[in-house]
């Protein structure tokens, strides 16, 4: 018996439609988060005082794991050329997507293999856990990214070390505020089920004010 080919025409099968629909959720989130937080940029690039899109790319690499590291290396090469003030060269902007999908997807596989984080944060230990891996693993992300940079002429040797720390701050908040939100927004998908009968109006309105506060804050 031959093997049937598939067509592009075929219907996508039914277990890559949710990989497909959150691949393009989470570009066009970080592409507009990306916008938001490019204020008071050091030299002109990507070193803000806060970085959401980390937050929720350690989201990402949490829930779904390594495969997702395509998908963040994509997004965050095709955002580099557009926000900058500064001109970044392709090869340069793919050596910096490529340091930063690896090196939260190494966070992220640590804190779920080596420390078996629990991604609806129910226990104690699971928040220090993340904060953790936000300090050291944005900590690490600054130091290779700002590092390229000024390898490529970007960033004056001279100013290393402010702009690792303010990325490194950036990141760290981005992933310490973001993380969590997202987090808590999937595990609630997962439980809709069983939660949505107990779910009262009460509820729904502690959580939009949480989100508001972040927000404002």
């Amino acid at each position: 018996m031959s093997k049937r080919v598939t067509s592009w025409t075929d219907p996508l099968p039914d277990s890559m439609r949710p990989r497909i629909g959150l691949s393009l959720a989470y570009i066009a989130l970080y592409v507009i988060l990306d916008r938001i937080r490019f204020l008071e940029a050091l030299h002109g690039v990507d070193i803000t005082p806060w970085n959401p899109p980390a937050g929720m790319t350690v989201a990402l690499l949490l829930e779904g794991g390594v495969a997702y590291i395509p998908v963040i290396a994509v997004t965050a090469l095709f955002s580099s050329p557009i926000l900058p003030l500064t001109p970044i060269d392709p090869t340069l902007g793919l050596v910096t997507a490529l340091v930063i999908a690896g090196g939260y997807a190494a966070a992220a596989t640590l804190l779920r293999q080596a420390f078996n984080l629990d991604l609806g944060l129910n226990r104690a230990r699971d928040m220090p856990l993340l904060i953790g891996a936000a300090v050291i693993g944005a900590g690490t992300v600054a130091l290779a990214v700002v590092t390229t940079y000024a390898a490529g002429g970007i960033i004056p040797w001279f100013d290393l070390r402010e702009a690792v720390i303010q990325y490194w701050i950036g990141d760290a908040i981005g992933i310490v505020v973001f993380t969590p939100a997202f987090l808590f927004a999937w595990d609630f998908l997962r439980r809709r089920p069983a939660i949505l009968p107990r779910f009262r109006l009460t509820a729904a309105a502690e959580g939009l004010l949480q989100c508001l506060s972040i927000v404002g804050a």
